[in-house]
Parts: C-alpha cells; sequence; structure tokens
C-alpha cells in the first residue's frame, strides 16, 4: 500500500494508519520487497529503505519483538499542519535544544494505536500551511 500511494494528505493518512494497524508484524513488511530496497540498519530494530515511490525519500521501520513501533516517512507530502490539526485535534509540542527544532506530537488523547508526530526547526503554529516533509507514526505504548 506505502509503495502504491500518489499522495499522502488529509484523505490518505488515516487510510494508512489503517492499514498499518492491520500490519504490525514486521514478517508481513519483510515479505514481497513492501517497502522498497533496503538502505541502512542501525543494528539495533531501526532500517530504512529506499522507497520506489518518488513520494518518498526515506522510509524507516523501528520493531521490537518482531512488531512494528514506529514508521518514519520523508519526502513531498500534501499536509500542514492545519490538516493534522483538523485530522487529530491540537498536538503537543515539544522544542528540542540539542536539534533546535520543535516537535509536534498529535492524535495522543484518542483510542488510535498511532501517534501522529512531526518535526520542524519553525514553530508551525505561526505558519499553520506549511507543507510537511516528515511524519513519524508511533505505535502507543500500552501501559501495563
Amino acid at each position: 500500500m506505502i509503495n502504491q500511494l500518489k499522495s499522502l494528505d488529509i484523505h490518505t493518512l488515516p487510510q494508512l494508519l489503517k492499514f498499518l494497524t492491520e500490519h504490525r508484524g514486521l514478517s508481513f513488511w519483510k515479505t514481497g520487497n513492501r517497502l522498497g530496497s533496503m538502505k541502512a540498519s542501525n543494528g539495533f530494530g531501526t532500517v530504512y529503505y529506499e522507497s520506489g515511490n518518488a513520494l518518498f525519500t526515506v522510509i524507516g521501520i523501528n520493531s521490537t519483538k518482531k512488531i512494528i513501533d514506529g514508521f518514519f516517512l520523508s519526502g513531498s507530502f500534501d499536509l500542514t499542519y492545519t490538516d493534522l490539526v483538523e485530522l487529530f485535534g491540537k498536538p503537543r509540542v515539544a522544542y528540542s535544544s540539542y536539534d533546535d527544532e520543535y516537535q509536534y506530537f498529535f492524535n495522543e488523547e484518542s483510542d488510535s494505536p498511532w501517534v501522529v508526530s512531526c518535526r520542524m526547526k519553525k514553530s508551525m503554529i505561526s505558519q499553520t500551511d506549511i507543507l510537511i516533509h516528515n511524519l513519524q507514526l508511533l505505535r502507543r505504548q500500552k501501559e501495563e
């Protein structure tokens, strides 16, 4: 499904999250070259792929115990801060002085198994129509 996307926008992002929920097992993603060719691995569960889809410059997955914990997508998306607020509500915002960037966490209050986040060097609050070029789809950790 990821390599068949023509656009990542307010309509296709919810479909992508549903698809990822249905296919969280690592074995699904390792068969059939679903993400493209492997570009790099950190040896600790994060693998980056070079997608054959022009929409994405890089796709990364992080996994533990053969379950996907996160998808990292970068590319040219048709999503803005306003779109993400419309889909998920206002985000929690954190600033990292180490990375000198803001991180926005959407969907934290919902029952969805995914938290959607993005990073920007400048505050998106004042630039609500700026296009998003990176997304992290993080599997919500269940409290035990």
